[in-house]
């Protein structure tokens, strides 16, 4: 019976050292792997790949069902489809899920002779939903995928029912323009340090990372693509193409969610947004740049009920 407690008592050591203490890129590779498994699964999520214009498109996708919408939902600059792991288990028994990798994101293969600017990313979507035979769809999008949710709308009138941006880029306010004007790009990282101070800007409430993830994915998603985030980052955040007069929205298509705590794009950007759009607005105390992470259900339940009604 000792024997059985001191083995225990290792086995439970080396699991609390591995979580909290190991900062080994190589175990948090591990680590992240198993975990992003287990939430797919969760959210019975399958991951397929399409050839949309040449580039094949890798997306998740849940079992297509006759007859329930199509939602879209568009990840942010330096993410990927799996930031939508936990806001896909809500939402999987009431959508078909469509969630792709972004053009030079994820496992849709970085091509240097590309374009990924906001038109690029658009069209490319627009022509993914032709391909998966969609015929009219929901959108939602956090950050630039944001943007891009709300290029849809006004591209794809069509086929887009309803969007929802979650903390969107694409204003063109005096932060922006600051930002534009000091040649400033957050995501141009060189160190594991520099990753952390920006992962910590990301989220006000975020659910708990073992550092030797962070140390794995700090060193794969920035310091390993450098100079491909500084190709995609000058393609997509022209401050020309930033939205600063009027749109032409439909009443009750538009609903923007916003973390007051937001350290990356400031609450201040959500007036400008409603001003642009008319659109409705909710902003959500204590909450950073992601509700669809910090706050999975609350973001889900919101969502629903405008795509909905």
């Amino acid at each position: 019976m000792l024997y059985v407690f001191i083995v225990f008592g290792f086995i439970l050591f080396f699991i609390i050292y591995a979580l909290v203490f190991s900062r080994s890129k190589t175990l948090g590779k591990f680590i992240f792997n198993k975990a992003m498994a287990s939430e797919q699964k969760q959210a019975e999520l399958t991951a397929s790949s399409i050839d949309v214009d040449g580039t094949k498109i890798s997306y998740y996708h849940n079992q297509t069902i006759a007859g329930r919408p199509t939602l879209l939902l568009l990840h942010g600059f330096t993410a990927d489809k799996t930031i939508w792991h936990r806001f896909a288990k809500l939402a999987k028994d009431d959508f078909n899920l469509v969630i792709p990798d972004m053009l030079g994101h994820g496992d849709t293969v970085y091509n240097r002779q590309q374009s990924h600017t906001l038109e690029a990313q658009t069209n490319m979507l627009m022509h993914l939903m032709t391909a998966l035979k969609v015929d009219r769809y929901f959108v939602s999008g956090n950050s630039m995928g944001g943007m891009i949710t709300m290029q849809l709308l006004l591209s794809d009138k069509t086929r887009v029912e309803k969007a929802i941006l979650l903390d969107p880029a694409g204003a063109k306010s005096q932060f922006a323009l600051d930002m534009h004007d000091a040649g400033v790009n957050p995501f141009l990282l060189k160190t594991i340090p520099e990753f952390l101070e920006l992962y910590g800007r990301t989220m006000a409430t975020a659910p708990f990372v073992p550092p030797s993830v962070l140390e794995y994915l700090g060193q794969r998603d920035y310091l390993d693509r450098h100079d491909q985030l500084s190709h995609i980052f000058d393609d997509f955040f022209n401050i020309d193409k930033f939205y600063d007069a009027p749109m032409s929205v439909e009443n009750e298509t538009l609903h923007i969610i916003w973390g007051e705590k937001d350290d990356l794009l400031p609450v201040s950007d959500a007036q400008m947004w409603t001003s642009m759009t008319q659109a409705s607005l909710s902003i959500y105390p204590e909450i950073g740049h992601m509700p669809m992470v910090e706050c999975p259900k609350r973001t889900y339940q919101e969502c629903k009920n405008f795509f909905m009604r």
